[in-house]
């Protein structure tokens, strides 16, 4: 199993050390544009994939092996560049279709770039909703230290305003679904906030041995608040 995981972190690390834009620009022909995003459809699925492929031997994992500790946090980090550049380009791509002359009101973008948006707006929808997966496996080898000192607060630190950060995201989305009028609860929503359950329940552990321990407590506390009482 140790050798697989190598492998999956390998085969990940490889897919993220480059320079290369995830995503196109809006520029140049529709027919261009729509290539690029179709394009940029295909490095969204390679990601994802190999990210869901070495979570999954994670979650196999019995033992704590030094790969295994440090596969999680390839994992940890490499979803963390994924799930920055799908919400950056996700709120950057309205303002970028608008200042390359597209007309994005329903019904007057060109069908082919149209067709193109919308298959990687489902693709991106689909990776952030399981992002918080992610992190899980890194996390909880954190959660099994007793001290964090020096060097290592400050690490830890990092990790707890990143996987704030990216917890919070993932709450929000299910507030925001539960407050449509007549939504109806989803298995991926239930899916969803067992994931956010299980992040939220290793993030109070460790945000006692933080550097700022009131701060990031208060956002945990609001986490479970609402994952307890929906």
């Amino acid at each position: 199993m140790s050798e697989q995981i190598e492998n999956a972190a390998r085969k990940l690390a490889d897919l993220f050390d480059t320079s290369s834009p995830l995503f196109p620009t809006a520029s140049g022909s529709p027919k261009a544009f729509a290539n690029g995003l179709e394009d940029a459809q295909k490095r969204m699925e390679e990601r994802f994939t190999a990210l869901c492929e070495l979570a999954a031997l994670l979650d196999r994992e019995t033992e704590k092996s030094e790969v295994a500790q440090g596969a999680a946090i390839d994992l940890f980090q490499c979803s963390g560049f994924f799930y920055l550049a799908l919400m950056q380009y996700s709120e950057n791509l309205p303002n970028s279709l608008l200042m390359a002359g597209y007309d994005i009101s329903v019904g007057r973008m060109p069908p082919v770039v149209s067709k193109a948006l919308k298959h990687v707006s489902f693709t991106m929808k689909s990776a952030i909703a399981e992002d918080i997966t992610f992190m899980c496996p890194h996390l909880s080898n954190l959660t099994e230290k007793d001290e964090f000192e020096g060097r290592a607060q400050v690490i830890l630190d990092k990790v707890l305003a990143q996987a704030i950060a990216r917890t919070a995201h993932a709450v929000s989305s299910l507030e925001e679904n539960e407050k449509l009028d007549g939504y109806e609860i989803t298995e991926d929503d239930n899916a969803l906030r067992a994931h956010c359950q299980t992040c939220t329940e290793l993030l109070a552990k460790l945000v006692k041995h933080s550097a700022n321990p009131r701060e990031h407590a208060e956002r945990v506390n609001a986490f479970q608040a609402f994952l307890g009482n929906a």
